[in-house]
């Protein structure tokens, strides 16, 4: 499925997809999108053991355990519909 969407996204257009990932668990969903060259930029999870099985495939994330509560935003573009999730 994520390789479908990211066929899709650069069908569309869109040539460097980001997402995130919140309730991110062990990292599986960022995992396969970085596999199929969709940009893993935000994630979120409170439980040890998943942050820690995450580390190990995305060691570059770092130590910051504080949840951004602003990764909400509306796209800038004025285009209607296209509200996006963006990590921060």
């Amino acid at each position: 499925m994520i390789g479908r969407i990211a066929k899709i996204l650069k069908e569309d257009g869109v040539e460097h997809p980001t997402m995130a990932s919140l309730f991110d668990g062990i990292g599986g969903f960022p995992l396969v999108s970085q596999r199929h060259g969709i940009e893993p930029v935000w994630a979120s999870e409170i439980e040890e053991f998943p942050i820690a099985v995450t580390k190990i495939h995305f060691p570059e994330r770092g130590e910051d355990e504080e949840i951004n509560t602003n990764i909400i935003s509306s796209s800038s573009d004025g285009k209607d519909g296209d509200d996006s999730i963006r990590g921060t």
